[in-house]
């Protein structure tokens, strides 16, 4: 298999999933279609919609069945990966409370400073990368 043909589906998962779930489409086609298929439905779920739309194209990317079950997979959680990105980068432009943007240089000088510099017994030091609150969908 060749390396673009899975990006590229990754890709079309991504814009297919999030026009099925989010956009309205031509006349309301869509919206109409979600509000019809009720909140239950997998339209309602970006995580489930995204496993569904990633089967076709599995099923036309892979070469074997081995490759086609790994590819639907990874195709959904690139769908999740890179939605959750957007909607990361879409919510603000500025870092949130919890995360603190460093260059590469900051952050070689800090994990400099925390693992060969000498530290006092009583000292704890902080982390160098915190987590903030998981998202459920």
């Amino acid at each position: 298999m060749k390396w673009y043909l899975s990006v590229l589906g990754a890709l079309a998962v991504w814009r297919l999933t999030h026009l099925l779930h989010v956009q309205a489409g031509p006349r309301r086609v869509l919206e109409t279609l979600r509000r019809w298929a009720g909140e239950s439905s997998s339209l309602a779920c970006f995580y489930c919609l995204s496993l569904w739309v990633s089967v076709p194209v599995a099923l036309v990317i892979g070469q074997d069945w081995v490759e086609q079950v790994l590819l639907w997979l990874a195709l959904s959680t690139t769908a999740i990966a890179l939605d959750l990105l957007l909607d990361l980068i879409s919510r603000s432009t500025a870092p949130p409370a919890h995360l603190q943007l460093l260059t590469p240089s900051q952050m070689a000088q800090a994990m400099a400073a925390r693992y060969f510099d000498e530290q006092a017994a009583d000292e704890t030091p902080e982390p160098l990368f915190t987590r903030g609150p998981a998202r459920t969908h």
